[in-house]
This record gives structure tokens, C-alpha cells and sequence, in this order.
């Protein structure tokens, strides 16, 4: 990568810093219309909103610039910017459908599903390693949830409304959550006893919460932290763990992919631990790019991802 397209954040901002946007009502309204009016009705309302958000937030198009230019070592148009944000409100107001069941309008294409459907038949669970990348409840939306249960642990401080949303429209076959912003010993707890029962946690790494386990990584080019702590749960309970990834296509299309990534991780005492934590991590940031690059306008970490990198800086917005 040419040295002026290496990047340093503009703003000290982190994921937790940003507030959830889109009050009660807005986000009910929508939910409300889309179970009743259909998909398309209240997707004719997203370009409007998505443009107000590209407008509004210098942070997400600061982020967004900085994902594109690290990918592709080239300053992204104006357009794809936007895409990038009008694919997210896609994906949320998607994932009402997928909390109430309704998903016969959706067409899935699925890679490597068969791997949980094998570990949920010997009894056991597992930790499933996702992302802010795509869609996670697709998965649910793809059927993968009627025959075993899938546990997503979410830290829901900053995004009170829309989980509270999309709990009160959710179906029996809903993803179930466990949120860690309050009591994280119980979260723990809930999550040993929800694997021991056969039942799959998810966890997307790509986001540390302050004072959690993590790991310092290269990803594309650049430093960022992963979260370890699915790597540590896995290992305290000899369970797998299994990388998920729901990629939204355009349409009514979702790629759902899932594929092994350990079956047995054993961590060492001492400082060994930490180095065992950091390959694990540097793994899981390598399969992250090379899903992020099978769809660049699904990366949804509207934030600085990277630490700052004192040896360039990025020819960005202001």
C-alpha cells in the first residue's frame, strides 16, 4: 500500500462513544409498517433516511473512507460512501422480518451450514465468531435456527430501541440474546450453561467493550483490536468454534456462511496465554478481510477501527 493511503483517525471516537440514532417512534413505525404494508413499502423510506445520515455524520463517512481506501488503496466515490450507509438501514429493517418468521420472501444461498447441524446432533454446543459485517440474524432468516438454538451476546447500551424493537416483534424462532452492558459475571454464567446445553453463543469479535480481554492485530494493513473473549469461553468450556457470516446481496439475497475455525483450543498459563490469544485473533482478522472483500458495502464499523498509525495520514473527509 502506497504510503498515502496509510491512515490516522481523524476523531478519538470508539463504538461505545456513539449514540444509537432513530427515536422510539421512528423505529417502531418502521417495524410496525413492515410487518403489516410488507418489505417494500418501508424500504421506499431508507434512501431518504440513509441521505440524512450521510449528511449528518462525518464520523460514518470518515470510517467508511478509511475501510475503502485500506481495501482497496484508493479513495472511495461519494457514492459508494452512501451505499455503504443505505446498506445498513437495508439490513436492520431486515432483520424485523427475520425476529418475526417472515422469510419466504427472502432467498438464501448457504455454505457450510451442515457444520452446526453435525455438532448440534452429538448434544453440544459451541461458540459461533461473527462480525459487524452483514447481517447476523440472517441466519436466523435462513432457517438456521429451528433445529438448535443460537444465543447472541450483544452489548445493548447503545442500542436500547432497536433490540427493544425487534424483542417485542420477535418470533418464536428468534436468535435469543444475552446482553453483556450490565451484569457480565451472569451474562458469563447464562452463556456456560446455554453451551452445555447444546446450544450455540454468539459472539462478533471485530468490537472490544472497555476491559475485556482483546488482541492488537494487522487488518488490512493496519492495527485494530479484536475481542479474545470467545476464544477464552471456548477454551474454559472445550466446546468449537465456528466463524458466521450473513452477507446481504442486494434484492432479497443473503449469503450465509459458516465455516470451522477450532475445534479444540487449549490455552497455556502465563504470558503464553496472551500469545496463543493473539494468533487466534490474527486468524480470525485474516478470514474477517477476506469476507470484507467478498462485500465492502456490508462493513458496518462506522467508527475509527484502526488505532492510529503514525506513519501516514489519510487524504479524507473533514
Amino acid at each position: 500500500m502506497n504510503e498515502e493511503h496509510v491512515v490516522t483517525p481523524t476523531e478519538p471516537d470508539d463504538w461505545l462513544s456513539i449514540p444509537e440514532r432513530g427515536g422510539a417512534f421512528g423505529i417502531y413505525f418502521l417495524a410496525w409498517t413492515a410487518t403489516r404494508a410488507g418489505r417494500w413499502v418501508p424500504r421506499l423510506m431508507l434512501g431518504p433516511i440513509a441521505a440524512y445520515y450521510y449528511l449528518m455524520s462525518g464520523t460514518s463517512r470518515r470510517a467508511i473512507t478509511e475501510f475503502y481506501q485500506r481495501l482497496n488503496g484508493s479513495r472511495p466515490r461519494r457514492r459508494d460512501v452512501f451505499r455503504n450507509i443505505h446498506r445498513f438501514s437495508q439490513v436492520a429493517l431486515d432483520r424485523v422480518f427475520f425476529f418475526v418468521g417472515k422469510t419466504s420472501a427472502f432467498e438464501f444461498k448457504r455454505t457450510g451450514s451442515h457444520h452446526l447441524a453435525e455438532q448440534s446432533a452429538k448434544g453440544t454446543g459451541g461458540v459461533l465468531i461473527g462480525a459487524h459485517l452483514g447481517s447476523f440474524a440472517a441466519m436466523s432468516g435462513a432457517g438456521e435456527t429451528k433445529n438448535y438454538r443460537i444465543n447472541a451476546v450483544m452489548y445493548n447500551a447503545n442500542s436500547k430501541v432497536l433490540n427493544s424493537v425487534l424483542q417485542r416483534f420477535g418470533g418464536k424462532d428468534a436468535i435469543r440474546t444475552i446482553d453483556i452492558s450490565t451484569d457480565r459475571v451472569s451474562a458469563v454464567l447464562t452463556m456456560k450453561k446455554r453451551i452445555e446445553e447444546g446450544e450455540f453463543v454468539a459472539l462478533l469479535a471485530d468490537r472490544v467493550v472497555p476491559g475485556s480481554q482483546s488482541s492488537r492485530v494487522d487488518f488490512l494493513g493496519g492495527s485494530a483490536k479484536i475481542s479474545t473473549g470467545g476464544f477464552v469461553l471456548a477454551s474454559v468450556l472445550k466446546c468449537p468454534v465456528f466463524l458466521v457470516f450473513g452477507l446481504y446481496r442486494g434484492g432479497n439475497k443473503y449469503d450465509v456462511y459458516c465455516e470451522p475455525f477450532e475445534e479444540l483450543i487449549r490455552l497455556p498459563r502465563g504470558k503464553e496465554k496472551q500469545e496463543v490469544l493473539d494468533q487466534l485473533a490474527q486468524k480470525y482478522a485474516d478470514r474477517l478481510a477476506y469476507y470484507a472483500a467478498k462485500a465492502p458495502d456490508n462493513w458496518f464499523n462506522f467508527y475509527s477501527f484502526w488505532e492510529p498509525d503514525t506513519t501516514g495520514t489519510l487524504e479524507g473527509e473533514k
